[in-house]
């Protein structure tokens, strides 16, 4: 579980940073893209290189994250309503990435079976709310801006 998680951060990690690439050439706001990008990306290398230690603290590890996550993702969503309408979704999923990191950072004591459910609803809560953002920036792209 702790490789997963850590390719799991390395990949989005990796992503993030393009997509801030990409928004830095399109004079987009970039930098909480570029934040989320190099936490990610040092999270997934440290547990990976690491992951006999990482495990112990494993817990601490990914609410961290999904708390740094989280807000650079809000703080991405709030400066996208200028630009685009749903922008809710983006801010919806920072919600939902904080509440799953102070979870794990209230409750450490759960066995390992509640850490991958708790982890699982998030993914599934996390993936949806990403889909529907998603298409709509698809829809956006495709038929132009508001």
């Amino acid at each position: 579980m702790t490789v997963l998680f850590g390719a799991y951060a390395l990949i989005d990690g990796i992503l993030s940073f393009i997509v801030a690439f990409r928004a830095a050439r399109n004079h987009a706001h970039w930098w909480p893209l570029l934040v989320e990008g190099i936490a990610g990306i040092g999270v997934g290398i440290g547990t990976i290189a690491r992951p006999a230690v990482t495990l112990v603290a494993l817990l601490y590890v990914i609410g961290a994250w999904a708390v740094i996550t989280g807000v650079l993702e809000i703080l991405a969503g709030v400066r996208l309503r200028r630009s685009m309408t749903d922008e809710w979704l983006l801010v919806l999923t920072g919600i939902a990435s904080v509440g799953f990191g102070v979870l794990l950072f209230v409750a450490p004591g759960p066995g390992s079976v509640v850490l991958a459910s708790w982890i699982g609803i998030y993914l599934v809560v996390f993936g949806i709310l990403m889909l529907a953002l998603a298409l709509r920036l698809r829809s956006w792209d495709r038929f132009g801006h508001p």
